[in-house]
């Protein structure tokens, strides 16, 4: 076996089994204890309603516009689309959902896909190599506006090698290419949720982005949707994956992590998301099974280089000397959370002995650094736009905006709801400042740090140094995390130097469920809920 099939532990045939489930035990990197193969739905499971409260709901179910992934807002396109694979975070593998199976070549800068042959959109088209590519296309088209068209420039073309095979060419090699097709964070996997482009065409992209249950493969369909108050989901009919246990699924959107827990408390809710609130996560996976994941530098103040004052590195080494993590950990988090400013936190349990560093945090300097740049006629007067939840995320926006202040800057803090905070920064890119970050482990760091790439059509940050492309280029090639660490060390000194962000803290995003829920299995930790069930 190869190194690069080494790395990325060959997609299997698709799943029988599920994992972390059914008890309260943790792992050190995410899933309580796994399930046996018969911990799945099956028809005597068959009945039952769940009701989840991720981050958000999305405000489309068009995987050609939805910003956020799946992740942790707008895990119900995941039930609806399911995905060609899924990311096993806590080995770092890949595994088949859709597909059968995914394999390099020699250098990783082809992968051959094989679809498995029973798949089924709604309208009962096959989902073969020639549907995944068209939808595919569909995403990546340059002339499109699809969230997610960036990703095209890592493929050179694709190729219908037979009715279940599908042969990719990349620009050059890249060791995990197979997480753009896993429903994964942010933009990162979106390719994964497959649409049938057919039904695109014929019904309209508005009305596929309000009901898509004809036009994709998962296993449930749309009865109600509200966003970003409740989105609920059934069975499909007939659907090819085999028997579908719980026959209501309720997304409910709750912005706030207290009033997820309080609805687990008292079993309005049966699941929750939670990130960026680590005492009260701490209290949560206490009680309840859980599955997390290390979102590395996942906090950050995110800046617009289109902005004429941003656009020069002296004010934004001034914003990166001002900003002090233990600060922010204090107000914001208790003191619990994992911060930081560079891009990788340290994981030992997960071969990560050591992170990276940002620049360092001096109030003096950025003080002086100010008052040079007023004095050459510039206001520094910014809007800093941040998501209302959770509250953690509020606090920290006013302790950024306190420490900016405090050397000079002139800074309005406007906290959104979610989905008018992605619209802003990801539609419209009408920012200035913004609390955001990236999303996932190491290995989806090049994923997540491609949002700063020159040439991606969806960087919304105006980012254009070729030393940061050239510096990510090379995180591309890594083939281990001995590698990948390297990498990255490589380009934190590069991100110290052009600072198209400020990273103050990592998080740990955390699922957490009742004990009556069982079978599941997840991407990063998105839960699928195809052959899950519950119980009394």
């Amino acid at each position: 076996m190869s190194r690069w099939r080494f790395l990325v532990g060959l997609v299997v045939v698709a799943n029988v089994a599920a994992v972390g489930c059914g008890s309260s035990s943790k792992s050190a990197n995410g899933p309580s204890a796994s399930s046996s193969a018969n911990d799945v739905c099956n028809a005597s499971r068959v009945g039952g309603e769940l009701t989840y409260a991720p981050t958000g709901l999305a405000n489309t179910l068009d995987p050609y516009s939805q910003a956020a992934g799946t992740a942790q807002t707008g895990p119900e396109m995941l039930a609806l689309f399911g995905s060609l694979l899924r990311f096993d975070a806590k080995n770092n593998t890949f595994v088949g959902e859709q597909a059968e199976s995914i394999t390099p070549n020699a250098d990783a800068s082809e992968w051959t896909l094989k679809m498995r042959p029973d798949v089924k959109f709604g309208n009962g088209d096959p989902m073969d190599a020639a549907a995944v590519m068209a939808s595919i296309q569909r995403n990546i088209d340059p002339a499109g506006t699809s969230v997610t068209k960036g990703q095209g420039q890592f493929i050179k073309s694709m190729a219908v090698v037979d009715p279940l095979t599908l042969k990719f060419t990349l620009t050059q090699p890249w060791g995990f290419f197979p997480l753009e097709l896993t429903a994964g964070g942010g933009t990162v996997g979106n390719l994964g949720m497959i649409q049938n482009v057919k039904v695109v065409n014929a019904i309209g992209a508005k009305a596929f982005g309000q009901n898509p249950s004809d036009g994709a493969a998962g296993a449930y369909v749309v009865d109600s949707w509200n966003p970003p108050n409740q989105v609920v989901l059934k069975p499909k009919p007939n659907w090819w994956g085999g028997t579908v246990c719980i026959q209501k699924l309720t997304f409910v959107g709750l912005n706030s992590i207290q009033a997820r827990l309080d609805g687990m408390a008292s079993g309005s809710v049966n699941m929750a998301t939670l990130s960026r609130d680590p005492v009260a996560t701490a209290d949560a996976v206490a009680k309840y099974p859980n599955v997390f994941t290390i979102d590395q530098g996942n906090s950050d103040i995110s800046i617009n280089q289109k902005v004429a004052e941003l656009s020069d590195v002296r004010v934004r080494q001034a914003i990166a000397m001002a900003i002090d993590p233990k600060v922010i950990n204090d107000r914001a988090f208790g003191g619990k959370g994992l911060a930081g400013n560079g891009l990788v936190y340290p994981d030992p349990a997960n071969g990560i002995a050591k992170g990276t560093s940002g620049v360092a945090y001096d109030p003096n300097k950025a003080k002086a650094l100010v008052t040079q740049l007023k004095g050459e006629g510039m206001k520094l007067s910014f809007e800093l736009i941040l998501a209302n939840s959770p509250s953690t995320n509020v606090q920290a926006g006013i302790a950024v905006q306190s420490l900016l202040n405090a050397v000079g800057f002139n800074i309005t803090a406007t906290p959104l709801p979610y989905s008018d905070f992605l619209t802003r920064v990801y539609v419209n890119r009408n920012f200035q400042l913004t609390l955001a970050g990236q999303v996932g482990p190491l290995p989806t760091e090049y994923s997540s740090l491609y949002r700063f790439y020159s040439s991606n059509k969806a960087n919304a940050f105006g980012t254009n140094d070729p030393e940061l492309d050239a510096a990510l280029d090379k995180l591309r090639l890594a083939q281990n995390t001995k590698d990948l660490l390297a990498a990255m060390d490589a380009y934190q000194a590069v991100f110290n130097k052009v600072i198209p962000a400020v990273t103050y803290a990592s998080d740990q995003p955390t699922l957490v469920w009742t004990p009556n829920v069982h079978g599941l299995r997840f991407t990063y930790i998105t839960p699928y809920f195809d052959k899950a069930y519950v119980t009394k």
